[in-house]
């Protein structure tokens, strides 16, 4: 009696990840008596489709001897994502939870930054990127909350950077930060002022996050040169006296200030609005500044110049 062989070939393609394998599975068909499925050179298979099963006639009964007739059965491609790992933390806004802001997760491949995904938070303010890559040495991921830059909403911060994540395996579950988004409101003195060194820097503390650390940031609009910023940061405070021009700072040219807030995790938010100031004088002379730091204030994610906001 002749024999049906049927064929089954089933495709396994994981994606995204490089791994493709076929399988062909031999089932003879023959008398009643041949019910028991023969698998030959195949591949195990750790997780079985249904639709194998569904594939498979009623008790095994395969078609009668005296069929001539083959058949090939085409399974579904299979995907399966592997990468199980999760970046995950929360925002407030003065304090209480917060919906629907939306958050980047940049990416840092060695040489650039990207943005891997984006998520929003839930009713409770949590937010979770899912299946997110493993890190190789030299790459980074954080978190930026950025201010919208159609319609600034001035009640919230410019941006929030969480701390950065230089270690991270694919199967990871890792808390990345939890923040609060409402804004350093920056008040004195004023936008297009002149002063007179020393001359007193003023803003208004969070009051839902006592744990902030702040710092006054100076520098030349456009090239972001010179850059001024107080290091360490200043602690729970709302004023900062400049007594004298920090080293390539001059009299008569316009500067831009605004005010840094630190987490105790390494993140840190910049205030909503930036004041345009002019010195009249150089200020007085100090053996041993204790507040210059002509650098940009770690930790630092990024250049953040490709963020700045528009000319006040």
């Amino acid at each position: 009696m002749k024999k049906l062989t049927t064929q089954i070939i089933i495709a396994l393609l994981l994606l995204p990840f490089v791994w493709h394998t076929v399988m062909a599975v031999q089932v003879p068909s023959g008398d009643s008596t041949s019910n028991n499925l023969q698998v030959e050179n195949a591949l195990q298979i750790q997780e079985k489709s249904q639709d194998i099963i569904n594939s498979i006639p009623p008790n095994n009964k395969f078609p009668a001897a005296n069929s001539t007739t083959s058949e090939s059965i085409f399974l579904p491609l299979v995907l399966k994502n592997t990468t199980s790992g999760t970046i995950f933390g929360s925002v407030t806004f003065n304090g209480t939870p917060i919906e629907n802001i939306s958050l980047q997760l940049r990416f840092f491949d060695g040489t650039n930054w990207s943005t891997l995904t984006t998520t929003n938070t839930t009713a409770n303010g949590s937010f979770i990127f899912r299946h997110i890559p493993g890190l190789a040495s030299g790459q980074k991921y954080y978190v930026l909350y950025q201010n919208p830059s159609v319609t600034i909403e001035e009640d919230k911060l410019f941006a929030w950077n969480t701390r950065a994540l230089t270690a991270y395996n694919s199967d990871q579950h890792i808390e990345i930060g939890n923040f609060d988004i409402a804004n350093i409101v920056i008040t004195s003195p004023n936008t297009d002022t002149s002063v007179a060194l020393p001359s007193t820097f003023l803003w208004v503390t969070r009051p839902a996050t006592p744990n902030d650390s702040y710092a006054f940031n100076m520098y030349k609009p456009v090239d972001i040169n010179p850059l001024f910023i107080t290091n360490p940061p200043l602690g729970y405070v709302n004023s900062f006296t400049l007594e004298s021009l920090p080293a390539g700072f001059n009299t008569n040219t316009t500067y831009f200030w605004e005010v840094y807030t630190y987490s105790a995790d390494g993140g840190y938010g910049i205030s909503n609005k930036i004041f345009k100031i002019t010195f009249l004088n150089t200020g007085k002379s100090i053996d041993n500044p204790t507040e210059v730091f002509n650098d940009k204030l770690l930790p630092q994610n990024e250049d953040l110049n490709s963020f700045r906001r528009p000319s006040p």
